[in-house]
């Protein structure tokens, strides 16, 4: 009986683990210095290799990929999958996530610097002290994501749209960024917006009397983030 009760276990773990779907031929040839990964199957894939320069990603699939202390820069994501990966203190430099959907991603202590995000999708994602500097994120949609604590330096946000956003201590720091005045009421009651630059909203109409973000939002007092000295950008995690 207690045979029969440890198989049955183990085919209870053996059923209920998800299998990993990459393509192992894939991984070895990221992990080999292949910077052609375009239409790639890394989904559910650990990348622990050495830093990614110049690496096509474009069209792969990196869905649930867990990415830790990585570093990407002059990457092409375009058209990629990266839907419920994993990205901790990761970081993005000049790469090019035009258009991405990051809809449930995880973003933990990283850095994204000098990147083109323009209407990428953040709806539902989940963004922890990160450090975003210079990017341009104009159209971005973070529709019911959360963020908490981290610095925004010098981005072109118009247009970004904000609905059913969640803050969380500690509070986010906005420094110098553009962000269409519709959302001014709004941000102004939960982080601190004294260098934000308001602009038209000329991309995407909204009606002020419709965005009652407050009522659903608890507000919080504003924390500076520890470590984020006025008018400097931190060092990356």
């Amino acid at each position: 009986m207690k045979r029969i009760l440890g198989l049955i276990c183990v085919l209870t773990v053996l059923l209920t683990t998800p299998a990993l779907a990459f393509n192992q031929a894939d991984v070895d040839r990221l992990a080999a210095g292949d910077k052609n990964m375009q239409g790639a199957d890394l989904s559910g894939a650990p990348l622990f290799a050495d830093p990614y320069d110049g690496v096509n990603f474009s069209g792969a699939n990196l869905s649930n990929a867990t990415m830790i202390g990585r570093v990407f820069q002059n990457c092409d994501f375009r058209g990629a999958n990266l839907r419920d990966a994993q990205f901790r203190s990761a970081r993005f430099l000049e790469c090019d996530l035009s258009g991405q959907d990051f809809s449930g991603v995880s973003f933990s202590h990283q850095q994204m610097m000098q990147c083109t995000l323009r209407n990428a999708r953040f709806n539902g994602a989940f963004v922890e002290n990160v450090l975003m500097h210079q990017n341009d994120i104009a159209g971005a949609k973070f529709d019911k994501a959360t963020l908490k604590g981290g610095r925004w330096y010098q981005e072109d946000g118009t247009g970004i749209t904000w609905d059913n956003i969640k803050f969380q201590q500690p509070s986010i720091v906005l420094d110098a960024i553009k962000i269409s005045e519709v959302y001014k009421p709004y941000l102004s009651s939960q982080i601190p917006v004294g260098k934000v630059q308001w602009v038209a909203s000329s991309g995407r109409q909204v009606d002020p009397s419709k965005v009652q973000l407050n009522k659903k939002v608890k507000t919080y007092e504003p924390v500076t983030p520890k470590g984020v000295q006025k008018g400097m950008v931190p060092k990356a995690p």
